[in-house]
């Protein structure tokens, strides 16, 4: 009895308190049956660790899936990577979603029936892009060109890199890929035309200009890679075949784009973080394609 008394001390009784004194042997018999039936009851015990383990997975498993879900869908808003909503290496969020369209292109080439080779397939009143030197061309090109746009601190060290802040501030200006290489094609046209841009002649720092821009061009094209196919077509003047540039081409939607940037540029300007003339350019941009 001794010995029982002494277990007994460190027991607990069916409610879950310990005992802290000694009670007749009556009740010693209990606190030491009772628990021990319990404990070695097979089916209940086994069914119980099923239940319990069931219920443990069941429960990990639906976090992992919770998790998952939105570690993928978080990863979905923040780095985009697809033609419609765009790539990581673009300014964001909040990332443009744009359409995706088939354009046909027309800057097509045919011969004359003095078998000349003369450009085809602009539309009657579409604005003109190149041709003899003209305000009207020039100025199409400042409109299909906006001004740059600037980002916060924030936005910054979303996109990486190094950049300049304007003094005393956590304002930088950037410029968006797309319409710098449309820059650089225009440069290009105006070297084409040089004795009307450049009447003194293209200099050094003029040529290493052209230069860079070619080059950028050349890398641009690469990088977005267009396997359309170029039609080979009979041509009864040539009495041969000649390239048919009038295909249909996969584009996201130039308008969507460029209607984001400007508008970017006025909302800039209204937070505090742009300038009055970029705000303009955008403004008169809008109203000349008549998207205001």
């Amino acid at each position: 009895m001794d010995l029982l008394r002494s277990f007994k001390l460190y027991s607990r009784s069916p409610s879950g308190h310990r005992r802290m004194g000694l009670e007749d042997d009556e009740e010693e018999k209990e606190t030491l049956i009772t628990p021990y039936h319990a404990l070695t009851s097979p089916r209940r015990s086994r069914r119980r660790r099923f239940e319990l383990f069931f219920m443990t997975f069941g429960g990990v498993s639906l976090f992992l899936l919770i998790a998952l879900f939105a570690a993928h869908t978080s990863g979905i808003a923040r780095l985009p990577s697809s033609f419609e909503a765009g790539w990581k290496t673009e300014v964001g969020p909040p990332y443009p979603k744009l359409s995706v369209e088939r354009i046909r292109f027309t800057a097509g080439l045919d011969l004359d029936e003095h078998g000349d080779i003369m450009r085809t397939g602009s539309a009657e009143g579409a604005p003109q892009f190149v041709g003899k030197p003209s305000r009207e061309i020039d100025a199409n090109w400042d409109y299909l060109i906006p001004s740059d746009t600037n980002i916060t601190r924030g936005e910054a060290e979303q996109i990486g890199g190094k950049f300049h802040f304007f003094p005393g501030t956590n304002i930088a200006s950037i410029e968006i890929s797309t319409f710098h290489v449309l820059h650089c094609v225009d440069q290009v046209r105006r070297g084409v035309h040089a004795k009307h841009y450049y009447p003194k002649g293209i200099n050094q720092l003029e040529e290493v200009h052209l230069d860079h821009c070619i080059d950028v061009i050349r890398q641009y094209i690469q990088c977005h890679l267009d396997l359309t196919p170029i039609n080979l077509v009979w041509s009864p003047t040539k009495r041969g075949v000649l390239p048919d540039f009038t295909q249909f081409h996969t584009c996201r939607s130039w308008e969507q784009a460029h209607k984001w940037v400007l508008h970017r540029n006025i909302a800039n300007y209204e937070q505090g973080i742009g300038s009055e003339e970029v705000a303009i350019d955008a403004r008169n941009t809008l109203r000349h394609f008549g998207w205001a």
